[in-house]
């Protein structure tokens, strides 16, 4: 009655899909941020491009996350860089 189980999992804390999800939400946002921004200049709606713009900060931020992952990914960032492990009191 012995139970069997794989634990087929990565070391790395963030999944395969975690890049592309990111890329993916960037596309989106870029994508509707032209929209607002295009409806916005030729509607004269300064609120369509502040908000076009808004979506523009979130895709910097998206594409740091993105750029943060595919550092660790390549382990630019080795354990002896985290923060509290190394601590002796």
């Amino acid at each position: 009655m012995g139970h069997h189980h794989s634990h087929n999992h990565s070391h790395n804390p963030h999944s395969e899909n975690a890049g592309k999800s990111l890329v993916i939400a960037m596309i989106f946002n870029l994508v509707y941020a032209g929209i607002e921004a295009g409806i916005g200049l030729t509607s004269g709606s300064l609120a369509l491009l502040s908000d076009a713009g808004h979506n523009l900060m979130d895709v910097s931020s998206l594409l740091l996350a993105w750029i943060a992952i595919k550092l660790q990914e390549k382990n630019h960032f080795p354990d002896l860089l985290t923060v509290g492990k190394n601590l002796q009191f």
